[in-house]
């Protein structure tokens, strides 16, 4: 039996796979492949994770406390959890796990040894698949993100923190994997649309992975971006949010409000970094980035990344002027009040549907006393038939 462990990374179109995945899980397992709801129901199989650090605590340290509660906290449940995973995986060929999380939060040997033994129980194959982007898009991708989540950290804090990580060091996270695993047994996919299979990561994915989903000719694209103009705003707000929203009222209307703001993005500038800054950041881990070429693709030049850096961007990161945020305000509100009325409306047609059915329910429940009362009276016929036969 073989598992695929797809680590990621966050930013490289995870949770579009992850979709396409669980929602073909029927289909897959009567392909013999299993996608198993124990690592995880939907999104991020972060379950995986989370079950080894009850034999190994100090794998903790690098989880958000949210998470915390999803792992088993004692030996019957660690039990309870492997037999599930077990049932799940029984008369299949081979297994797909996937987990941003797996690239992220296994910055260690200990942490990398201790997931792949876990999974040798059962397996007799274990297997990578990681897409890598370039570092200097994937740092203001997931500066973007983080201020989506509430948080109003500048770009320059983020990237030191981030260098300090050692997240962007491909080369080194791969070589934790190419310990436990080898290297051959890693596949790594540099995100860039000239280097995807139909310039999708879906496809892409599935092919690597020796999958096959008759009638899908389109995949649904998740987590859509938003502008740099949109971006600016959601950190003022945050910023502001700090001092005067304890009890986290605007971080659950932004939440509400964020597709509205995803439509104000269509067609506008995404965050993005100067020629310079960006050069500055792709030199920085230059090095590493030829070895992973050389190492897992094969490619004597030392080239992983190629498309080229797009000189005509400036660096944004900082407010926006007030008028134009007044004005964002305003398109929030007006965006808010249709959103309400639709869901208004939504609510409408569930009560009509609803009072249609038990309108229904009520005639098909007169009509069945109707049918009873032709039983009986039938029954009553026949044993009198029968009365007079005797």
């Amino acid at each position: 039996m073989k598992v695929v462990l797809h680590v990621g990374m966050t930013k490289t179109g995870s949770t579009s796979i992850q979709h396409v995945l669980a929602e073909n899980r029927e289909a897959l397992k009567a392909k013999r492949v299993s996608f198993t709801q124990t690592m995880g129901v939907k999104g991020s199989q972060f379950h995986l994770y989370m079950r080894n650090c009850f034999e190994k605590p100090d794998m903790l340290k690098v989880v958000p406390e949210r998470y915390h509660r999803w792992g088993p906290h004692d030996a019957l449940a660690a039990r309870e959890f492997d037999q599930r995973f077990a049932n799940e995986i029984e008369g299949t060929d081979t297994t797909i796990i996937s987990s941003e999380v797996l690239w992220e939060w296994c910055n260690s040997d200990v942490a990398v040894q201790s997931i792949v033994g876990y999974l040798r129980k059962w397996f007799d194959q274990v297997n990578v698949v990681v897409y890598l982007r370039r570092q200097d898009l994937h740092l203001t991708s997931m500066w973007t993100q983080v201020i989506r989540t509430g948080q109003s950290l500048s770009f320059d804090s983020f990237e030191e923190r981030e260098t300090l990580s050692g997240y962007h060091n491909y080369s080194d996270r791969l070589g934790l994997w190419a310990n436990a695993i080898g290297s051959a047994s890693i596949t790594v996919c540099p995100f860039e649309r000239g280097q995807l299979f139909e310039s999708d990561v879906v496809r892409d994915f599935l092919k690597r992975t020796e999958i096959k989903l008759e009638g899908r000719d389109h995949f649904e694209k998740r987590n859509q971006r938003v502008s740099a103009e949109v971006a600016a705003y959601l950190r003022d707000l945050n910023e502001a949010a700090q001092h005067i929203d304890a009890e986290g009222s605007l971080t659950r209307i932004r939440k509400r409000q964020m597709h509205i703001m995803q439509a104000f993005s269509k067609n506008c500038p995404v965050v993005a970094l100067s020629e310079r800054r960006a050069r500055t950041i792709i030199e920085r881990y230059e090095q590493q980035n030829q070895h992973v070429a050389r190492e897992y693709l094969g490619r004597d030049d030392g080239v992983l990344f190629r498309d080229p850096i797009d000189t005509n961007l400036t660096d944004f990161f900082g407010s926006i002027e007030p008028k134009r945020a007044a004005e964002l305000a305003c398109l929030l509100m007006v965006g808010t009040e249709e959103l309400t009325q639709q869901e208004k409306q939504k609510l409408a047609k569930l009560a009509a549907d609803r009072k249609k059915l038990k309108a229904r329910v009520a005639d098909l429940q007169y009509q069945l006393k109707d049918i009873r009362q032709v039983n009986q009276n039938l029954r009553a016929k026949l044993a009198s038939l029968a009365e007079k036969d005797c």
